[in-house]
């Protein structure tokens, strides 16, 4: 069982929840609020800063248009591009992040590594039907603790890889001991993970600061929602993938201030710890869909009158938008969408739709900025598109 600690490992905000924060009265209170407190445009100048900010990052393969985490990243900081961001991120002496199963796969802030210690040990007691044998196990710790970190494909050896989704033996072994906190990855290598014995890559003084489970979850449940800023009950349950009763119940313990909008049904959680005020809006900026501001699609539905779906495994035919598509954030407002790819250092724009009223100026300053994000040297549209909005496919190619 784990103790109680005075150690008080969260991400750097304060541990009242008294602090003022602005009046919610509109949609678009709550929408200044949710983009002010999701660290877009926040200009902060590292990595780190950026990854304790959001806390928990979502990992995913899809390279068309840049890896997610790190075009996530780069939307909060100066002047980082998506391979400036994985340089940091994998190089650093001290380790940022830790991988872990907390909104999908995912990136957590390095300081959080206690925070979670009530799911590792939840996991653990579960004895789930693919838990490795006893025998398995001994044998991947044994070549970690004698031969040092190791890939995959290192550990697998021989061993044929898992075809599909479908996992291979050691690759469901190390899955869950990933999950329990028996073997860790703090490090990737051209996108390879990296895999090692915790009281190596973990700083020992997150190893020692030992939390009650309650304790542990409070920590999570109050930095969601600071990083949401605003939002409903299922929305703070998603951020961490918990169940709502649970989460709800913490909330109430914490007494986080409810709001309720005309607009929207029930009644909405607000953090007093996301920052002041915000007074200015980010600038246009095109927002990868596991981007925590979006994620989770319910949200941007009542949030932003949004409806988004992922259409990357659907087939051309049944698409209505594209393969990998883009949000445009501009004004605290989603104005439109962007269907992208990289290729060999080019940016095409395929195509863009716009929500309501077009928003042209927008997405021109918007991929203009995903170009550097991404490293790009040259920017194309699409003969579709410079059809259909001729004016805006100059404007992109020109500004480029």
């Amino acid at each position: 069982m784990r103790g109680s600690s005075d150690h008080d490992v969260h991400r750097g905000v304060p541990s009242s929840t008294s602090a003022i924060s602005m009046t919610i009265e509109s949609l678009v209170d709550a929408r200044a609020l949710a983009v002010h407190a999701s660290g877009i445009g926040a200009r902060l100048a590292t990595v780190d800063a950026a990854v304790r900010h959001l806390g928990v990052i979502q990992l995913d393969s899809i390279t068309v248009a840049g890896r997610a985490h790190a075009m996530t990243l780069s939307t909060r900081l100066t002047e980082h591009s998506g391979s400036e961001v994985d340089r940091d991120l994998w190089n650093s002496e001290r380790p940022m992040v830790f991988e872990a199963p907390i909104h999908a796969a995912s990136l957590a802030a390095i300081d959080t590594w206690p925070n979670w210690g009530f799911r590792r040990d939840a996991i653990r007691d579960q004895h789930l039907d693919w838990a490795p044998s006893d025998s398995m196990r001994r044998d991947i710790l044994h070549r970690l603790d004698t031969e040092g970190p190791l890939t995959m494909k290192a550990l697998r050896g021989a061993q044929a890889p898992g075809s599909g989704w479908s996992w291979g033996p050691v690759k469901e072994a190390l899955e869950h001991m990933v999950w329990t906190g028996d073997v860790v990855c703090v490090r990737r290598t051209n996108w390879n993970r990296v895999f090692d014995l915790p009281e190596r890559a973990i700083p020992a003084d997150l190893l020692r600061a030992e939390l009650s489970p309650g304790d542990g979850l409070k920590r999570v449940v109050r930095d969601a929602l600071t990083c949401l800023g605003i939002g409903t009950t299922q929305d703070v349950a998603d951020y961490l993938r918990l169940r709502e009763a649970q989460v709800e119940q913490v909330l109430l313990d914490l007494e986080f201030e409810r709001v309720q909008l005309p607009s929207v049904e029930g009644s909405l959680w607000v953090s007093p710890l996301a920052g002041a005020e915000p007074t200015i809006a980010a600038s246009p900026v095109l927002v990868n869909p596991f981007d925590n501001l979006v994620w989770h699609r319910p949200r941007l539905k009542w949030l932003f009158n949004i409806d988004y779906r992922f259409e990357a495994y659907k087939p051309p035919a049944n698409r209505t938008y594209g393969y990998y598509t883009l949000l445009l954030l501009a004004n605290n407002a989603i104005r439109g969408r962007a269907d992208v790819k990289t290729n060999k250092g080019v940016l095409q724009v395929n195509d863009v739709w716009f929500e309501r009223q077009p928003a042209e100026a927008e997405m021109t300053v918007a991929v203009g900025d995903l170009a550097r994000r991404l490293s790009t040297t040259e920017t194309i549209v699409s003969e579709r598109l410079g059809q259909i909005h001729p004016r805006l496919a100059q404007q992109i190619v020109s500004s480029a």
